[in-house]
C-alpha cells in the first residue's frame, strides 16, 4: 500500500504524575485522539481467493479506483486504533523517562 499526501493531527491531554517506585515525576498521556486525511492510495493485495487472479485483479482494481471512499469508511476505526497504539506506546516510553532528564 502506498499513501500520498497524508496529513495527520494528534491531540493529547497529559498530566504529570509521580512514578510509584522512584517517586520521579513523569508525563502521563490521559487521552489521545488521532485524525488523518489521505490524498491518494494505491494498493496491491496478493494471494486472494486461493490464487484466483481474475478475482484478485478485480478487488485490487476496485480498491484503487475507490481508495478515498474505502479510507473514509475505515477512518473512524483506524483513527481509534492508531490512538490506542500510540497512547500505550508513549505512556510506556514516558514511564521510563523522568521529566528531570529531558525537560528543563
Amino acid at each position: 500500500m502506498a499513501l500520498k499526501n497524508v496529513n495527520t493531527a494528534v491531540y493529547t491531554k497529559i498530566s504529570l504524575r509521580n512514578e510509584t517506585q522512584t517517586g520521579d515525576e513523569i508525563i502521563h498521556i490521559d487521552e489521545m485522539k488521532v485524525s488523518f486525511q489521505v490524498g491518494a492510495m494505491r494498493i496491491h493485495l496478493k494471494n486472494l481467493f486461493n490464487g484466483n487472479e481474475i478475482l484478485a485483479a478485480s478487488i485490487n482494481g476496485f480498491l484503487n479506483q475507490n481508495g478515498n471512499e474505502v479510507i473514509a469508511e475505515l477512518r473512524p476505526d483506524l483513527e481509534m486504533g492508531l490512538a490506542d497504539i500510540f497512547h500505550g506506546l508513549w505512556n510506556n516510553v514516558f514511564s521510563k523517562m523522568p521529566t528531570k532528564l529531558w525537560l528543563i
